[in-house]
């Protein structure tokens, strides 16, 4: 039992050094192309953080077991806001206006997502594709809007070997 609590604790020590790791990268991604924080957190991290409820959305699936993937996926991301938003409020973290826009234009649409799937009844094929549409729009839009212009035009290889640091961390 010992054992179990000591690979806990390398576990997470582990996991706290590899996200301290990849938040300095995802930072300083974000300073080197011009695009901004939120849009890197936004992009980057979000859909990062999401590869372990995907894992378990299609083992869930594969086996026939859905019902498990979207009870992990909405408790996943109901502990995500609540935790991470609870922590920001007791460390002072104010957000800016434009941030909160955009923040509410999320919530809002992943709100009429979950709302129009329980009136569908059924996650099917159409609606995943349809999902992965508008995920793929909806990040084109915030890239494209979270790119600041002023910025010095940074090296390719500069960018690909701190992409690859940002990656390397969240594996």
């Amino acid at each position: 039992m010992l054992e179990l609590f000591v690979l806990l604790f390398i576990g997470l020590l582990i996991l706290v050094r590899a996200s301290t790791f990849t938040i300095d990268n995802s930072v300083k991604l974000a300073k080197i192309t011009g695009i901004n924080q939120l849009t890197v957190g936004f992009v980057l991290l979000a859909i990062a953080t999401s590869f372990p409820e995907l894992s378990i959305a299609i083992i869930s699936s594969i086996k026939g077991e859905g019902t498990l993937s979207v009870g992990n996926l909405i408790g996943a991301n109901i502990a995500n806001l609540t935790i991470i938003t609870g922590l920001m409020a007791l460390t002072g973290f104010v957000i800016s206006q434009k941030n909160r826009a955009e923040l509410d234009q999320a919530i809002i649409f992943t709100t009429a997502i979950a709302t129009f799937l329980l009136f569908l009844g059924q996650a099917n094929f159409i609606f995943g594709l349809f999902c992965f549409v508008l995920s793929y729009a909806f990040f084109v839009t915030v890239i494209k809007d979270g790119k600041i212009t002023k910025h010095k035009h940074p090296k390719k290889s500069e960018i690909i070997k701190i992409l690859a640091l940002v990656i390397g961390g969240i594996i």
